[in-house]
């Protein structure tokens, strides 16, 4: 690659890097391609951020050499995931329009999730513009909802497979998504990185905020009780249930049981599990134990992990596990679920601990065990914050700008 300043299309179509995680579709792809983007304008690359806009078409400026460029496709409005489908290819008219606007072109095109790749792969081959694609989730993997359309997740499943074969680079974010994609996907090794999340550690820094006090008291929680705290879209696959039923196990093994903080707001069409939840608790006697908190913006959720004794993580699959990190930056172990990515966002013994079953009694004896060691749980959120201290956003970009580099390298020397 030669000395000019990299132009870096990022494309995120079904969702706005800048929304709020844990609100509608929101969640840590949004802060790992934000994040990103940042640190490759920091870096010297110019960035474009595209997505669909839900009103008309604009351009916003972010920082120096990052811009956020909402492109019109479909109907005004959100739209359900069948129906961003169906307006994918008016969306990658847009994003050729756009190319062909400008009078120089982009070095990489990357795509986050498979909508933005259905949408962007044909424009980047068109022009012939390196394309790199980065999926966060699979349709073959994830614990779909039975309330999915099947032809709708075996659509999604054959995109990812054309996507996976007829990208010029694909970029995973753990080990485990990789062997998954190699598995499932049948993606050329040579093609494909892995990059980890980094976490903002200034952010997430216990020491900065001496939230405790504060927290605790605006949830009425007594100083000396235990605080729990979840984190992520209130949805099923997020299985904020066996967080609960976890907390219904704790209250038999202690004297002072913890209360439970759900940050976060329902997925669109999942309003239901949130009332389940709510009746769940209920129907278990804690609801005085459970506070739904609603989605937080990120020095709030700062606050709050800094102030809390343990993140439990209770979904049974996470490609990567960014609040894990985020948790482990701010001195507050994890308990999550052993498996996917968790077995690299959580290092065992260090950050926090990983339960290899799904019984809440399971999780409650785990947690009341650490709770129950004040000595231990001082030295372990110590040892979290060692831990987070060895990823950082900073190291992703370069990571990342070498892959763009190398796939530059490569296809001009074709």
């Amino acid at each position: 690659m030669g000395d000019a300043q990299l132009r870096v299309a990022m494309v995120t179509m079904h969702t706005s890097p800048l929304d709020r995680p844990g609100t509608r579709d929101a969640g840590g792809m949004n802060v790992a391609v934000l994040s990103l983007a940042r640190e490759l304008a920091k870096q010297g690359a110019e960035v474009d951020l595209i997505i669909r806009s839900e009103t008309t078409a604009s351009k916003i400026k972010i920082a120096d050499r990052l811009n956020l460029i909402e492109l019109r496709s479909g109907a005004f409005g959100a739209l359900p995931k069948d129906e961003l489908y169906l307006a994918a290819e008016e969306f990658g008219d847009s994003v050729r329009s756009l190319i062909s606007s400008q009078g120089e072109p982009y070095g990489v095109l990357h795509a986050h999730y498979w909508l933005s790749g259905v949408a962007t792969l044909p424009v980047a081959k068109d022009l012939g513009i390196p394309f790199v694609q980065t999926f966060h989730t699979l349709a073959a993997l994830k614990e779909l909802k039975s309330s999915d359309d099947p032809s709708l997740v075996s659509r999604r499943h054959r995109a990812e497979m054309e996507l996976a074969a007829k990208a010029d680079g694909i970029v995973a974010v753990s080990k485990a998504e990789a062997n998954s994609m190699n598995g499932v996907l049948r993606a050329a090794g040579e093609r494909l990185w892995i990059i980890p999340h980094g976490v903002d550690t200034q952010l997430f820094d216990r020491d900065r905020w001496n939230s405790e006090q504060e927290v605790k008291t605006g949830l009425g929680v007594e100083s000396d009780q235990p605080l729990l705290l979840v984190v992520g879209r209130v949805q099923p696959h997020k299985a904020q249930h066996l967080a609960i039923r976890c907390l219904s196990e704790a209250t038999q093994l202690t004297s002072k049981p913890p209360v439970l903080a759900i940050v976060g707001e329902p997925t669109p069409g999942e309003e239901s599990y949130y009332w389940e939840l709510v009746d769940l608790a209920a129907d278990l006697g804690i609801s005085k134990l459970v506070r739904f908190v609603g989605a937080l913006d990120r020095e709030q959720l700062a606050k709050w992990m800094a102030a809390s004794d343990l993140t439990l993580l209770t979904s049974q699959s996470e490609t990567f596990g960014l609040v894990a990190l985020e948790s482990a930056a701010s001195g507050t172990p994890v308990v999550a679920f052993k498996g996917s990515g968790m077995l690299e966002a959580v290092s065992e013994g260090k950050s926090g601990t990983l339960v290899d079953s799904r019984d809440p009694r399971q999780w409650a004896k785990v947690v009341q065990r650490i709770l129950d060691d004040r000595e231990a749980l001082t030295q372990l959120r110590r040892s979290s914050r060692e831990f987070a201290l060895g990823y950082s956003w900073a190291q992703a970009g370069s990571g990342l700008l070498g892959v763009y580099s190398a796939l530059i390298d490569r296809i001009q020397a074709k």
